[in-house]
């Protein structure tokens, strides 16, 4: 997970940085049209009429210098994300598909690069992917973090609840397991109704039924003492727990 994290976090960047780019040559685009609007307006126009367009245009020009400034700068920057990102992550990025990714990478910018990310179908496609693989790649990692977080909330609880009601090794870890199945089949339900196969009404409802049906598995487990502590443990910030 560690070698992959530089090649996730040069997409995620790049990918910022082309829609930054695409954005500053839509608006040099209308400046241009603006600019070529205005020669021809120019050309119809009485002698004040094109003293007045030249002006425009010369005002215009420094704007839209800057921005073709910008642009360059910007794609030098992803340029240069792209090599290090290639020759600092080390054997394990640069190989599979980290190295697939970065190759593919460094094909967009080089069309960035030569504007036929913006001429053609092709190119427009190939930009949406990347930003689109980015996101999901991100997406995918926070849910990697908070599955993570989760589980150590669950480490902590289980073991101030063994310390507390004297659990035995043997039955901290029956517990620990059936509040993890609990949570996996509370997980599994949900990925249900968002793939359309059950209204999530009825997602919720069987979500409910399943924290009864733990509590029955552990109170076989526990004496009463036991139990009760294991009560005032899930009735404690029990979001995390769901």
């Amino acid at each position: 997970m560690q070698q992959r994290l530089p090649v996730v976090v040069a997409c995620v960047l790049a990918a910022a940085a082309l829609v930054v780019v695409l954005m500053q040559r839509a608006t040099i685009a209308r400046l241009e049209r603006a600019a070529s609007a205005a020669a021809g307006a120019a050309g119809t126009a009485s002698g004040s009429g094109t003293t007045q367009a030249a002006a425009s245009r010369s005002d215009d020009s420094p704007l839209l210098r800057r921005r073709v400034a910008r642009l360059e700068r910007t794609v030098a920057r992803l340029y240069l994300l792209v090599q290090r990102a290639q020759t600092g992550g080390g054997s394990g990025s640069g190989s599979g598909a980290g190295g697939r990714r970065l190759a593919n990478l460094r094909e967009d910018v080089d069309a960035l690069l030569t504007g036929e990310a913006l001429k053609t179908e092709a190119g427009r496609k190939r930009l949406h992917d990347l930003v689109r693989k980015a996101q999901q790649e991100l997406r995918q990692k926070r849910r990697e973090r908070w599955r993570s977080m989760r589980e150590a909330w669950q480490k902590e609880r289980l073991d101030a609840l063994a310390k507390k009601a004297n659990l035995s090794p043997a039955q901290a870890v029956e517990v620990g397991a059936k509040l993890t199945k609990e949570r996996e089949d509370r997980r599994a339900l949900f990925r249900s109704a968002r793939a359309g196969e059950k209204p999530f009404s009825e997602a919720i409802k069987e979500a409910r039924g399943l924290r009864g049906k733990t509590d029955e598995a552990v109170k076989k487990l526990l004496n009463d003492e036991q139990y009760k502590a294991y009560e005032e443990m899930r009735n404690q910030r029990r979001g995390r727990w769901r």
